[in-house]
């Protein structure tokens, strides 16, 4: 194999594992197919043109590799590739003194089974056992869990 080919292969697979680290997420086939052309170029090397040639061409190929990972860490595009924007959500955040067993409120949406109330000033996420509750209907706070607050219709 001449010089042109090895090179040329070297070229492919150090592109197609730059694409796989950088545009790709997972092992695909990119990265497969990548490293299987670095792999065959090298193996090449020292099969036709002997050791020397192809200890020279497996350093040159880490050295390169080293230094597409120095500039991909570098650069901006891990920046550019991840995400910026954070979560705010939060689970249910249970004021026990205000909410216990008993307590009563009224539902914001309809609890089909799960939704929204009002129970003690408080605007909780809420379940009620095996019933549907519309909303604007007063409810009683019949067992609290962790933070899960189960509910049933209050009757009146």
């Amino acid at each position: 194999m001449e010089w042109f080919w090895i090179i040329l292969f070297l070229i492919l697979g150090l592109g197609l594992v730059a694409l796989e680290v950088v545009a790709i997420p997972g092992t695909t086939i990119v990265g497969v197919a990548g490293l299987l052309m670095v792999g065959y170029a090298i193996y090449e090397t020292f099969a036709d043109l002997g050791s020397f040639a192809g200890w020279c061409v497996v350093g040159s190929t880490l050295v390169v590799f080293a230094i597409l990972l120095w500039i991909f860490m570098q650069s901006k595009t891990w920046k550019k590739a991840s995400l910026q924007t954070q979560n705010t959500g939060k689970v249910n955040l249970i004021d026990t003194e205000k909410i216990t067993v008993g307590a009563t409120g009224k539902t914001i949406s309809r609890l089909a089974p799960s939704g929204k109330a009002s129970i003690e000033g408080q605007i909780v996420e809420v379940q009620s056992l095996n019933e549907l509750i519309d909303e604007e209907t007063d409810i009683e706070v019949i067992k609290i869990d962790g933070n899960k607050i189960f509910v049933k219709k209050l009757t009146k």
